[in-house]
């Protein structure tokens, strides 16, 4: 996990979750939202704005999908250090996302293993 950077708190009224299609941004808005300090955020993406944001100083905090399906809290934590949330005490990140790996799924990895 990365370390976040200093929050600036001129910048930290919104931020934008961009992500490539099947990737686990659902995941990630569903725990962000579970923290509720995070808003209800929802996830596009559309490759033409990464020229805007950089054009606009925004600075993005990639977030690996591997380290999303390893560790979905420590990932949801380390973007509310990025953004410079606190979680309230009490509260707990919580996984709402079931993942959809299967029997079914298992059969294929290890059938495409074999072969490859």
């Amino acid at each position: 996990m990365r370390p976040a950077p200093a929050p600036d708190p001129e910048r930290t009224g919104s931020y934008l979750i961009c992500a490539t299609p099947r990737t686990g941004s659902s995941l990630l808005c569903g725990l962000l939202d579970s923290t509720g300090v995070a808003g209800h955020p929802e996830s596009w993406f559309r490759r033409q704005d990464e020229r805007e944001f950089a054009a606009e100083g925004i600075q993005p905090y990639p977030v690996l999908y591997e380290e999303l399906a390893a560790d979905p809290v420590r990932t949801a934590t380390g973007v509310l250090g990025f953004l410079g949330l606190d979680l309230p005490a009490g509260r707990e990140i919580t996984v709402r996302h079931k993942r959809l790996a299967d029997e079914l799924n298992a059969r294929w990895i290890e059938s495409y293993r074999r072969r490859a």
